[in-house]
């Protein structure tokens, strides 16, 4: 991710899951920084079908400093049970021009 930008992320379930899901969370997480939870419920997440899209403002991407970012996916269910992604890592890459156009 690159800070001041918009990047989105797209989850893709089974086949026949996305029918199935009740509300999605994305976390983001920074070691001394935010932790950013994104809800479906809230309008954060959009999901089509079997694939989910969030996208995020710049106003969100800059509130992460350069380094290193943790990342994890929760999913509950209609029948009320909860699964979560293993927490993967990525880069935060720095931006020269902060200004939100």
């Amino acid at each position: 991710m690159r800070r001041g930008t918009t990047p989105t992320y797209t989850l893709t379930f089974e086949e026949g899951v996305g029918a199935q899901i009740s509300d999605i969370c994305l976390a983001l997480h920074q070691t001394n920084g935010p932790i950013m939870n994104l809800h479906m419920s809230d309008g954060k997440i959009t999901l089509d079908g079997d694939i989910a899209y969030c996208t995020l403002t710049q106003e969100e991407t800059n509130a992460f400093h350069k380094g290193s970012l943790s990342r994890q996916v929760k999913v509950k269910f209609l029948n009320g049970t909860v699964q979560s992604s293993d927490i993967s890592k990525e880069s935060v890459y720095d931006v020269l021009h902060e200004e939100v156009m």
